[in-house]
């Protein structure tokens, strides 16, 4: 029973966690001569965390509170990084569209 419970990660930690990453995102907005070409910050980021956050949707798919936090964690990187974010947009909306469907049907099987 232990090892069940500590396979799966608790949805309010994850959620603080996730927190956190949207604070130093919404925090990290080089002004564009700082730039001058190189890749943005955040977008080096998201882009390190995207295995993390495709595995935290994955296994937390039916927690309202972990969707939405990684939804605002997004919407602060596209913010941040504005046109320089263009380049994961695609990317990024498949993988809300599948986790809120998957979300969705999971939510629906839990309530039953």
């Amino acid at each position: 029973r232990a090892s069940a419970a500590a396979a799966q990660p608790d949805p309010r930690s994850v959620a603080r966690e996730l927190d956190r990453v949207t604070a130093v995102v919404r925090c990290a907005s080089p002004p564009p001569e700082l730039l001058q070409g190189r890749p943005h910050p955040v977008l080096i980021v998201v882009e390190r965390l995207w295995p993390t956050f495709e595995a935290v949707a994955a296994r937390l798919r039916a927690s309202h509170l972990v969707v939405e936090k990684l939804c605002r964690c997004y919407k602060h990187a596209m913010r941040s990084c504005r046109k320089h974010f263009e380049p994961l947009l695609q990317r990024m909306t498949a993988h809300l569209v599948t986790s809120l469907e998957e979300g969705v049907v999971a939510a629906a099987a839990s309530s039953q």
